[in-house]
Formats: structure tokens, sequence, C-alpha cells
């Protein structure tokens, strides 16, 4: 259980997503802000921040509170990557 206010991010815990750190394709848009796709690492955690910068799709670059996480896994071939819904801080 996470314990937070609702549109603030958990202290310490940002995680940059953009081209050279394993982002995945381009951000998708959502109801509730954005899906992104990007490399597993040990530092993200549900309610953290996303500092996202997309080259492809600008008008979705800002910080994001994480409010769903899920993963992708698969043959040893391919990477993992962490499967992230989040809203825009406001």
């Amino acid at each position: 259980m996470i314990v937070k206010d609702l549109n603030l991010p958990l202290a310490n815990f940002i995680t940059i997503v953009n081209l050279e750190t394993g982002m995945v394709g381009i951000p998708e848009t959502t109801e509730q802000g954005i899906k992104i796709k990007f490399l597993m690492d040990g530092q993200t955690k549900l309610g953290g921040l996303l500092r996202v910068t997309s080259q492809i799709y600008p008008a979705l670059n800002g910080e994001y509170v994480i409010y769903k996480l899920g993963f992708d896994v698969a043959t040893r071939d391919v990477p993992f990557y962490w499967i992230a819904e989040a809203k825009l801080m406001t």
C-alpha cells in the first residue's frame, strides 16, 4: 500500500523517460494522461514521477504521476519493459 497526496508524486522517485533512457515507441494518450513503455530499471515505482521527453510527440512532454505500473517480459532475446500509465501533475 502506498499513501501519498493524490496529484503529487512520491519524493525521490523520479524516472526520466526519453529515447536515450530506453523509451520504446511513442507515448499514447489516455483518458487520465499517458501510457508509455520503457526499459525496466530498479528505480521506477508506483506513485513515482515520470519526466517524459518525446521528440516525435512533444505535446505529451511533461511530468506525470504513475498510477498504474505493469511489465512485459519475453524470451531471452527481448529486454524487459515497464508499461506505465500516468496522469499529468497539476
